[in-house]
């Protein structure tokens, strides 16, 4: 009787695959946030690293019976040095087995490419608007030899020796696919992603999956819709309510429920949390998430709540594990407007204490107001003389201003460049100057990592200074980390105040 219940299922699950009502490549993975390339082609294009995944699924249908999908997956944005990201590209591999002994097959492949379109900036981040495409190759294998059919009942147990009468023409079919979605995200300054809602469109080509000669079955056009949206984000906790919906001709799913995150450190990219769904077909799901700046981890379990399908065992759950390759955050090109510019020149003669200076001036003007938007000089003729001029307090003012710089970087900017360049002149015109370079940063980041930043900006610092002309004895250097901040971490605005170099007078030149 056990042997007869087990065939019985069987021909259910042959029946249910070649009428077309099989999902296959299409697995609904609860955690569709870790399965980017399956819920919408577009989410690729949502990171600036690069994902290794692996993703497995394994959804009972009855006592015995299971869906098991694993799933690899591969997601590479495409970027620009110094600009906004440009999209995405993905390849994914994905097998589904069906039954006992995995009676029922599907194996492929889908490669995926996005692309974003810049909206432009909010008060927190960046807008875009992602679209993806993706194509698919399957190949579907039905074990005939392991049917069970009322055909070979003898009346007390199946005899496999038996036909099984049905009209099976072929055991193996190829079949390709495409698909294509559409997402609208907003970012932070660091491209974590606060809220989206997106659309995907699967099988839009139809391909016919049918086992039965002289049948043509489509696979059924999926319709599925996300969104999300952070209503609360704190130093420490964030919490996301989220939904999907899918539809297909013969059925839908509504599926809404909420993830709260804690940040660990105060850290964007170091949290943990817990999910809950509620699916309208009378299910719920809990999630487990880790999320690090090198990998995540993800396990979910979905139970029913109806009666037969809990006495049935009709549950499912999943493992999601991903490693994570390159930067999160990658500091934005500043760019100028275009101006169309004039080039004109002046020499100049300045009449000093110990001769006379010859100066060629060099100048950029606006064509249009003329403005003068660049100054140069060039110096022609200098007599060298060892006198110490003493600087008032009026000549050090220059190093009262701070020096500024982008997220975990320790490039120079275009503003900070030009207050070293008058430094710069500053120090060649009072040789008795001395200064101490202070390096900062804000607190993102391990101690180690902050106080590495901090000396590696002082360096940055007096590396320019010296390649301007101005000794290196004249100048020390100190990094003191995220230890002495000017303004509070906890907003952004304050962490990109505390990026800096600042500067202290040692000596002006008038000591004995």
């Amino acid at each position: 009787m056990k042997q007869s219940y087990k065939s019985v299922c069987v021909v259910m699950l042959l029946c249910l695959f070649v009428t077309g009502q099989a999902r296959a490549q299409n697995v609904n993975f609860t955690q569709y946030q870790l399965t980017p390339s399956q819920s919408n082609p577009a989410m690729i294009a949502t990171s600036n690293q690069t994902h290794v995944s692996l993703n497995y699924r394994n959804q009972f249908i009855e006592r015995g019976v299971s869906f098991s999908s694993p799933m690899f997956a591969v997601s590479m944005p495409w970027l620009r040095e110094g600009t906004r990201r440009q999209g995405a590209f993905g390849l994914t591999v994905l097998q589904d087995r069906t039954g006992e002994n995995g009676i029922f097959t599907t194996t492929g492949g889908m490669l995926t490419a996005s692309y974003n379109q810049f909206l432009g900036e909010t008060a927190t981040g960046s807008r875009y608007l992602s679209v993806g495409v993706q194509g698919s190759f399957f190949q579907q294998r039905l074990d005939v030899n392991a049917l069970r059919t009322p055909s070979q009942w003898s009346g007390s147990e199946f005899n496999p020796n038996l036909p099984i009468n049905e009209n099976i023409d072929i055991n193996q079919k190829s079949f390709g696919g495409v698909n294509a979605g559409l997402l609208y995200y907003e970012t932070d300054s660091c491209d974590n992603v606060r809220s989206y809602i997106g659309i995907n469109f699967q099988n839009i080509n139809r391909a016919n999956r049918s086992f039965l000669a002289g049948e043509k079955v489509k696979s059924p056009l999926y319709f599925t819709a996300i969104g999300g949206i952070t209503v609360v984000n704190t130093e420490k906790l964030q919490i996301v309510p989220n939904a999907r919906y899918i539809r297909t001709s013969q059925s839908q799913e509504i599926r809404g429920g909420v993830s709260a995150y804690y940040k660990m450190q105060g850290e964007e990219a170091k949290k943990i949390g817990v999910s809950g769904w509620y699916d309208q077909n009378g299910s719920i799901a809990m999630g487990l998430e880790m999320n690090q700046s090198k990998y995540t981890i993800g396990i979910s379990y979905d139970l029913p709540l109806d009666v037969n399908q809990k006495a049935q065992k009709a549950a499912a759950w999943e493992l999601a594990l991903a490693v994570k390759l390159g930067k999160k955050c990658r500091a934005p090109r500043v760019t100028e407007p275009e101006i169309e510019t004039i080039k004109d020149t002046l020499e100049v003669k300045v009449p000093t204490f110990d001769g006379d200076s010859i100066y060629k001036i060099v100048m950029m003007v606006n064509a249009l107001t003329k403005e003068i938007i660049k100054k140069d000089t060039i110096q022609r003729d200098f007599r060298v003389n060892n006198t110490v001029r003493i600087p008032t307090d009026e000549d050090l003012l220059i190093f009262k201003k701070l020096g500024y710089f982008f997220y975990r970087d320790d490039e120079i900017n275009s503003s900070t460049n030009n207050t070293l360049t008058e430094m710069v002149a500053t120090m060649k015109k009072f040789k008795g100057i001395e200064i101490e370079i202070q390096g900062h940063s804000c607190n993102i980041g391990t101690d180690e990592e902050n106080q590495t930043l901090s000396e590696n900006r002082a360096k940055r610092v007096q590396k320019f200074l010296t390649d301007g002309g101005i000794d290196i004895k004249r100048i020390k250097i100190i990094g003191l980390g995220a230890t002495v901040p000017i303004m509070s971490n906890k907003m952004e605005y304050g962490r990109i105040k505390n990026r800096r170099v600042e500067f202290k007078v040692l000596r002006k030149g008038d000591e004995k």
